[in-house]
């Protein structure tokens, strides 16, 4: 039979089991440093990049400071504008020398001024030009004053009086005009001897002023005359 073995015995028959190391966990610590820190820095990256980052988004205060920030938009406009990437906008400054008004000289400033002889009306006329006046009676009691300018191709006739022309011209315009708070009618003649525009007992309650250009060349009416009688009463002045 057998001899039966004791329990010291048995662990002498039995190799000794070596101990297990232990799990070297430094590197895997190391790793997640590293994987950590690198994300971190490319998050950083890529905020900075898109301007997410808050001193970035206070930095612009003009378009030259915007058109140096990292992913800035250039707008190409006239004036070009700057935009950031928060959506600040910035507009290109435009430097013009800005000159002062000046003020523009009337077409009448370097005028002659002509007043009649009984000094009722006052105008002025071209300085190239010459005046004389003559006053006529035109019947029931009504006198016209007319002043003559002329130059070396126009004459203009200027008559002023408070009854219709006593002469048979070819009218071309006829409207209602108010000289100092006096109302007239201001009429074109042609110079040419028509039936028409005649003088009539009937309208010697009108005030008038008129215009005969009579052209040297005998020429028609020209657009020149119109501006030119227009600029004349601009200056028209009653002076009693």
């Amino acid at each position: 039979m057998d001899q039966e073995l004791q329990p010291a015995q048995l662990d002498q028959l039995i190799p000794p089991v070596p101990p297990q190391p232990k799990k070297n966990n430094f590197l895997l610590w190391v790793l997640f440093l590293v994987l950590l820190l690198g994300s971190s820095w490319g998050l950083y990256l890529t905020a900075r990049d898109q301007g997410w980052l808050p001193s970035q988004r206070m930095m612009a205060k003009t378009y030259e400071e915007c058109a140096s920030l990292p992913n800035s938009i250039i707008q190409e406009s006239y004036p070009a504008t700057c935009v950031t990437a928060d959506g600040q906008r910035f507009v290109q400054p435009i430097s013009t020398s800005t000159a002062l008004p000046t003020e523009t000289a009337a077409p009448t400033a370097n005028w002659k001024t002509f007043i009649t002889d009984d000094k009722k009306v006052s105008f002025k006329y071209p300085s190239g030009w010459t005046v004389d006046q003559n006053t006529t009676s035109e019947g029931w009691g009504k006198s016209i004053t007319t002043a003559n300018l002329k130059n070396d191709k126009f004459h203009l006739s200027v008559s002023v009086a408070n009854a219709f022309m006593n002469e048979c011209m070819q009218e071309i315009s006829k409207q209602n005009i108010t000289l100092s708070g006096t109302t007239f009618y201001k009429r074109y003649f042609t110079g040419v001897y028509s039936g028409e525009a005649c003088s009539n007992k009937e309208n010697l309650g009108n005030s008038e002023i008129w215009l005969q250009p009579t052209l040297i060349d005998k020429e028609p009416y020209n657009y020149q005359y119109g501006l030119l009688f227009d600029q004349i009463l601009s200056t028209f002045k009653f002076t009693n």
